[in-house]
């Protein structure tokens, strides 16, 4: 045999190798891509299933606002609380999404029919004359385990929609967990003015705009 003719049977074996290698490379790449299209949709799936619905079963949200008048103050509240969202825990961290809560304006009470009755028209009723549900929404919401308290910690940024208007509001809200039950606080300061509620004043007192708004022993249940 030449050596021309070697030569070109170690490329001819040469390229053979590599056209194997290759095709090994594809087999390797495609069976890759087949456990990554099965992997992700397990994975998704599965962070969507420990997802629980929790659902408001009982609590009471109250208000307290004060006036120019020292000492005196206007308070009431309401336990007529409905909604809900869902849930999940991963270490130290808790994340609710899709929360979803409604309180009827009717339900609160002061303890003074007379100031029900005010609170009723200078508040809670819309330019048009409607009553609409008070609602608060978040699509994403994460607390943080505190160290000292053993509770989940954080502040909530919402959508808060009073007299059919929508703003956005901060509370600082904790939660614990009880089996399949949450417990639930939330504390807040509500500008009644950014929903279009004028100055109320009554017999010489004018009530201040600002309203601190608390949610206590809120029971979210799956």
């Amino acid at each position: 045999m030449t050596d021309e003719a070697r030569t070109d049977v170690r490329v001819t074996a040469a390229v053979s190798q590599l056209s194997i290698r290759i095709c090994r490379c594809r087999l390797r790449f495609a069976q890759l891509r087949v456990a990554l299209s099965v992997a992700v949709p397990l994975f998704f799936s599965g962070e969507l299933r420990a997802e629980a619905d929790y659902t408001a079963k009982s609590g009471r949200i109250s208000f307290s606002v004060g006036s120019n008048i020292p000492f005196l103050k206007v308070s009431g509240g309401s336990s007529a609380i409905t909604g809900g969202g869902q849930a999940t825990v991963a270490e130290e961290t808790a994340t609710i999404r899709n929360l979803h809560v409604e309180v009827e304006p009717a339900s609160f009470k002061t303890g003074i029919n007379l100031r029900d009755q005010h609170l009723y028209e200078k508040v809670f009723t819309a330019s048009d004359g409607s009553v609409p549900r008070i609602v608060l929404r978040a699509e994403r919401f994460q607390a943080k385990r505190s160290p000292r308290s053993s509770k989940w910690e954080g502040d909530l940024q919402a959508q808060l929609t009073m007299r059919g208007v929508t703003r956005p509001v901060t509370f600082h809200a904790a939660g614990e967990k009880r089996g399949d039950t949450a417990i639930v606080a939330a504390e807040g300061v509500v500008t009644t003015s950014a929903f279009g509620v004028k100055p109320i004043s009554y017999t010489g007192a004018t009530v201040n705009d600002d309203v601190r708004v608390k949610v206590s022993n809120l029971v979210l249940s799956q």
